[in-house]
């Protein structure tokens, strides 16, 4: 992460995003309030970045999980699903009645 927000602090639009990364989680600079601040830090910014963009990341984490797991059960639900229409066996006997024919 450090990488990237070095990259961004020396860009243009890099440091248009980390103005508001800053202002939307109140936080200034990335481990700390000295390190790297997209602007100066206002009085009232007392930790880095880092740490509340970690809390962010672990808050929705839970919700990714549930979405990734719900997408595998609706997977293995169509799996099944489909199994049972390929071994259809009313399907079979006509097949078999073409080829005897």
């Amino acid at each position: 992460m450090r990488i990237g927000w070095t990259a961004a602090v020396n860009t243009t639009d890099g440091k248009a995003l980390l103005v508001s990364i800053e202002s939307l989680l109140g936080c200034c600079g990335f481990a700390s309030v000295s390190d790297m601040p997209a602007l100066p830090c206002p009085a009232s910014a007392v930790s880095g970045c880092l740490l509340a963009l970690h809390d962010l990341t672990q808050s929705q984490l839970l919700y990714i999980a549930v979405a990734g797991l719900i997408v595998a059960l609706f997977e293995i639900a169509s799996l099944v699903v489909s199994c049972f229409l390929h071994a259809d066996p009313e399907k079979e006997r006509d097949d078999r009645a073409i080829l005897r024919a």
